[in-house]
């Protein structure tokens, strides 16, 4: 029974050594069994082991998930309470001391927390962040949105220390309040640094106000993700593999491995996770590079899903977990564990039964061979015989006396083949040599060029006698070379197209290709050449054709085709030949194109071509024809034809005939002239100089000619006379009339011009003519120089034009675009026009100067360039609906960014311009610097926010002390009836300064109350301050020096007496007990040539002297740079606690500089921070 194998087995079966054919059947099935059997001892062993290994993976699993969701719950449900104390009133938002105090409490009750925050839409901002064991406070409100105060906060959550205040636009990049606002739920935020050594991950959640759905602000909460990292190190399954957590991305969120797995960029405040491939640890690396390429599994993962992969040699268990939330998290939890941990113990019984299956299959092969060596040795004496058999020893022969009977038959039947071959190598030999003295004479004989060269090298072997001829070369100059040697191929393109044809087809027939000779000629030949094996080489036959004569004819006979049809476009004259025997017309291309054929036709015929002429004109050629052929002339007809498009074009039709010997007609042959051209030239000249003439009679513009000959004027139209003014009699008399009358300012100008034009050149200009009755006009005057075929200047053509009003209406237009201008430039607001992408188009001076670029950078911005980035979705939906349509015109305050980075708030009205047909030209804007409303506004606020306090706190005194009295509880207890209304009467006396206070300072804003100055002693001014705060100095144990001035001067003494208690006050409520204010008068002649370097102060600089000068000077905490230029404002404190902590209402210093520059004086303050701080301010003399 035959076995049939699939082709490519068979193919791999062939050419088999014997040993193998004997010694493979008997041992692989031994190998096969013994394999098995281990194999199968082996796979159960390590399935026990997989159990086992799963089981554990999933344990860890389960831990790591039940420790995330206990630690993430944390935020949550902070979160949740803060959120649930502002909906159920519990917690005003906008209180900054209760909303501090909640956010103090919540570090307290959850040690596992970093930072708890709140950030409102008015950009109020307040943080409490656990630092080394400490809590401290960040906080920023809506005025100085970018100026961040750090308190540490002591054991009851008060401040005690302010850290440090930075001016930063953190602002800008809060992801979590964004996020949160984006959602309008609780999630997760980006990671992001915390500080140097830690990361942290921000759970927010928004609040709103409960019936209008307003937002109020976000809440969040931070914990480290460095926790996680520490919780996998500390699992048992870390000793001997590696547990990590990514993303679904493949990012790093913890590692039990000590790395850093975050680049965090401390310039640009930015934190990027590394990716799991980019991890410093060689395992952690090796991992992500093989989830890499299964990014799908680790993105789609709902399920725990096992992998294998080699690592360093070692093979890998890796085991993934999703772990997802409800509030945005998707993480993956993924175990490394070597399968070499769980093999240990099956590794020593795998070395043993491997050992003994080597020793059995060992002993199965030496058997094999010892059976099949005898008899291979029988089949190499075999196979020696053949191979000299094969070299051409035909005298091989092998013994037959072998022990083996059909090894002897073999034998037998090698020594019969051997004989026959023997005999048969003769015979061919003889055919052979009489073969070659054939080619040989043919080969020599050929006239074509021949040769044969080696496939191989390329090497010429043999060529003939022609070949010779052909190239110029000798016999021995030729053979043993290649054609490239001999650089017999003049385009190496073609012979490497002949190879490649050569290659592919194995012959090829006639390639016209070209050749170079000896000489250097290039001729043209057709190439033939065949692959044959020649004397056991492998041989290429070559024969060529020379067709260079031929070729060179044909390429001569188009050349004068083509001039022939090149010739007949160019004169437009068309051929044609009829042989009147056979009725064969025969067209060039050109009389095809003259007739509107397509010359790939077929020629029409005699009859068919008279149709396309007009039948009167068709009689006169046809008599033309029969004339000529009857007297043996020549014809010419002019006369039209009719294109088959409904064209007509006008040709001139020659023709003569040619008679045999017998003076038969033989042929007709002629020319078709396209005379179309001229044809239409003549009638459109005629045609036009009759439209010519019509229309300068109508035009309005004035219309001339002037010949240069004779120095007059050829032809003028009527408007000319009209708009000069000047009869035809004035006219004739020529240019010098004209030239008269042009103003004489601007003479000069018009005789350059004419100058110019007499050298060619064309006259354009404008000008003043007076008219005959004084009239002045304004003209444009355009003329044009003809030139004769010489080139020479023969007359002038040109128009005038009466330009006056235009002018009138240009300088109108110029006035307003001037007025404009003006109105533009100065305007007191910024105006700007803005492309509908969003570029400036033009500014004026007030938008530059706001926001500090010149009007050459301007330009190249976009309005977006400069928007707050938080403030561009509102400006950019407002633009939006205008070009849409929906709105005209719109409203927006906003804030942009200065050239310097600093943001300015502005209100912007924007309007839409478009032109005629309703599309977009340009939005125009207005523009106006808010800062200063803002801070009225706020002033407002905290005015009424202090006046709230302040009007609240002696009210509840009051009322309270009152309410107590009217109960009768203290009816039999008179000291305590005294008390309560010594609280009620203090009260009142608090509420009655704080109204005072308010009335005098805008009594003195609004200067509805005149100072009444009176001539007054210095120390009796500066005596009677201090005895009204000797008082509060004693209460508060502070010591008051005074360096008293004798001196007179006109004052209002109320006054001064007030601004000096409002400054010695504020010294002693922000000075420790024991601590010395000193209050100091002098009189300052000459402040210039002082010597103290505090004269040098810009303070100084602009104070007439003499003057007298007040120093009130303190030991207290100080005063910051920043708030030394505003303390002087209304409501201005250096913290917004000193209302509450240290008494006052913030106008005393208002009121202090309302009643000095009243007095035409100046006040200041010089302070050091931790020092202490010094107010001045001076009375002139004069």
């Amino acid at each position: 029974m035959r076995i049939f194998l699939p082709q490519t087995l068979r193919r791999s079966l062939t050419n088999l050594p014997l040993r193998w054919v004997l010694i493979v059947p008997f041992v692989l099935p031994m190998i096969g069994a013994i394999t098995l059997i281990g194999y199968l001892s082996d796979r159960n062993g390590q399935h026990s082991v997989e159990i086992l290994a799963d089981r554990l993976v999933a344990q860890t699993h389960d831990r790591i998930i039940q420790e995330l969701n206990s630690y993430l719950q944390i935020p949550i449900l902070i979160n949740r309470l803060n959120v649930d104390a502002v909906d159920r009133k519990w917690l005003n938002s906008q209180d900054v001391v209760a909303l501090d105090s909640l956010l103090f409490h919540r570090m307290q009750q959850f040690d596992g927390i970093s930072a708890v925050l709140f950030a409102s839409p008015d950009q109020t901002f307040r943080v409490v962040e656990r630092v080394q064991d400490n809590l401290y406070l960040t906080s920023a409100d809506r005025l100085r949105p970018n100026q961040f105060k750090t308190y540490r906060l002591d054991i009851q959550g008060k401040p005690e220390k302010l850290v440090n205040t930075n001016n930063l636009n953190l602002g800008r990049d809060r992801s979590w309040y964004n996020r949160a606002i984006k959602m309008g739920q609780p999630g997760w935020s980006g990671i992001f640094q915390h500080n140097p050594s830690t990361i942290n991950l921000n759970a927010s959640q928004p609040v709103y106000e409960r019936t209008t759905k307003r937002l109020l602000g976000v809440f969040s909460v931070s914990i480290q993700l460095n926790y996680l990292s520490d919780f996998l190190n500390r699992l048992s399954i870390s000793r001997f593999g590696h547990v990590l957590i990514i993303d679904q991305n493949g990012d790093l969120i913890a590692t039990a491995k000590p790395e850093e797995i975050y680049n965090i960029k401390f310039q640009k405040q930015q934190v990027k996770q590394l990716k799991i491939y980019e991890s410093r640890d060689n395992l952690t690396r090796s991992l992500g590079e093989y989830l890499r390429d299964r990014k799908w599994l680790v993105k789609s993962l709902n399920q725990r899903e096992n992998l294998l992969f080699n690592y360093q040699g070692e093979l890998q268990s890796v085991s993934i977990t999703p772990y997802q939330d409800r509030y945005g998290l998707n993480w993956r939890i993924v175990t490394v564990i070597p399968k070499s941990h769980f093999m240990k113990g099956m590794k020593k019984n795998t070395e043993i039964t491997i050992l003994l299956c080597l020793l059995t299959l060992g002993l199965a092969i030496v058997i094999a061979l010892i059976a099949t060596n005898k008899l291979i040795a029988r089949f190499r004496q075999l196979k020696r015989a053949s191979q000299e058999l094969a070299k051409g020893n035909l005298a091989q022969r092998l013994p037959t006396d072998n022990s083996i009977s059909e090894l002897n038959d073999v034998a037998q039947a090698f020594n019969q083949m051997a004989d026959q071959v023997q005999q048969s190598f003769q015979q061919i030999k003889i055919a052979l040599e009489e073969s070659e003295k054939k080619f040989t004479t043919i080969f020599r004989t050929s006239p074509d060029p021949i040769a044969i060269a080696s496939l191989k090298s390329g090497r010429i072997l043999e060529i003939n006698d022609s070949l010779i001829e052909f190239f110029g070369y000798s016999r021995d100059e030729i053979i043993d070379r290649t054609a490239l040697e001999l650089n017999l191929w003049h385009n190496l393109d073609e012979y490497n197209k002949y190879r490649e044809l050569l290659k592919k087809q194995l012959s090829i027939r006639n390639l016209e290709t070209q050749l170079r000779t000896k000489s250097g000629e290039v001729k043209t030949v057709l190439l033939s050449a065949e692959i044959r094996t020649l004397e056991g080489q492998d041989c290429v036959t070559v024969l060529l054709r020379d067709i260079s004569e031929r070729k060179q004819t044909e390429a001569e006979l188009r050349k004068s085709e083509s001039n022939l049809l090149y010739a007949q476009r160019i004169a437009h004259v068309g051929s044609w030949e009829l042989d009147l025997k056979e009725q064969k017309i025969t067209w060039s291309e050109e009389l095809f194109r003259i007739f509107g054929l397509d010359p790939n036709q077929k020629e029409p015929l005699y009859n068919e071509l008279l149709k396309a002429i007009p039948i009167e004109e068709q009689n006169i050629l046809i008599t033309e024809i029969e004339q000529a052929l009857t007297e043996h002339t020549s014809y010419q007809v002019e006369h039209c034809i009719c294109r088959p498009d409904g064209t007509i074009r006008y040709v001139i039709s020659k023709g003569q005939t040619e008679f045999d010997d017998r003076q038969q007609a033989l042929k007709l042959f002629g020319t078709v002239l396209d005379i179309t051209d001229r044809k239409l030239a003549e009638a459109a000249k005629e045609e036009s100089e009759t439209r010519f003439r019509q229309l300068a009679e109508s035009v309005r513009e004035g219309f001339f000619v002037y010949e240069i000959e004779s120095a007059k004027y050829s032809y003028v139209n009527p408007a000319y006379e009209s708009i000069l003014g000047i009869s035809m009699e004035s006219v004739g008399q020529g240019m010098l009339h004209w030239l008269n009358q042009i103003h004489p300012d601007d003479r000069h100008r018009i005789e350059e011009g004419l100058r110019r034009e007499s050298q060619g050149e064309n006259f354009n200009e404008e000008y003043r003519f007076i008219r005959p009755n004084g009239e002045i006009n304004w003209l444009r005057s355009q003329a044009y120089p003809i030139r004769n075929q010489k080139g020479n200047i023969i007359r002038i053509v040109g128009v005038v034009e009466d330009i006056t009003e235009q002018k009138k209406l240009e300088q109108s237009l110029r006035d307003s675009e001037e007025l404009f201008r003006r109105a533009f430039d100065n305007a007191p607001i910024g105006i700007s026009l803005v492309a509908p992408n969003g570029q400036f188009i033009k500014t004026n001076n007030y938008y530059c100067n706001l926001l500090g670029y010149n009007q050459e950078e301007l330009l190249k911005l976009k309005f977006q360039d400069i928007t707050y980035p938080g403030d561009l979705e509102v400006d950019l939906e407002g633009f939006e609906q205008m070009l849409s349509g929906k709105i005209s015109a719109f409203q927006l305050e906003k804030r942009y960014i200065t050239k310097q980075g600093t943001e300015i708030p502005v209100l912007i009205n924007a309007a839409l311009v478009r032109d005629r047909n309703g599309e977009p030209l340009y939005f125009i804007g207005h523009i106006q610097d808010i800062r200063d409303r803002l801070r009225v506004e706020q002033m407002k606020n905290e005015f009424i926010s202090v006046i709230s306090h302040e009007l609240r706190t002696p009210l509840t005194s009051i009322r309270g002390s009152l309410g107590l009295l009217n109960s009768g509880v203290f009816e039999n207890r008179p000291e305590k009836v005294k008390r309560m209304l010594q609280i009620a009467m203090n009260s009142s006396e608090r509420l009655e300064r704080l109204v005072n206070d308010i009335l005098t300072l805008e009594r003195l804003k609004s200067h509805k109350v005149q100072l009444v100055k009176e001539q007054c002693q210095i120390n009796d001014l500066m005596q009677q301050a201090i005895e009204s705060v000797q008082a509060l100095a004693e209460q508060t144990g502070v010591s008051i020096s005074l360096s008293a001035l004798q001196y007179s001067i006109m004052v209002a003494p109320d006054a001064i007496v007030q601004t000096l208690i409002n400054l010695l006050s504020n010294a002693i409520k922000f000075s420790s007990s024991g601590d010395t204010v000193s209050l100091k008068a002098e009189i300052i002649e000459d402040w210039q040539n002082e010597s103290p370097e505090k004269w040098k102060s810009d303070n100084y600089a602009a104070i007439p002297t003499p003057f007298i000068l007040f120093t009130v000077k303190d030991r207290g905490r100080g005063i910051p740079d920043e708030k030394q230029k505003i303390i002087f404002e209304q409501f201005q404190q250096v913290d917004v606690s000193d209302s509450r902590n240290k008494g006052g209402t913030g106008l005393g210093l208002a009121i202090c500089k309302k009643i000095v520059q009243q007095h035409n004086g100046k006040i200041w303050v010089e302070s050091t921070l931790g020092e202490g701080s010094t107010f001045y301010f001076t009375l002139p003399l004069q």
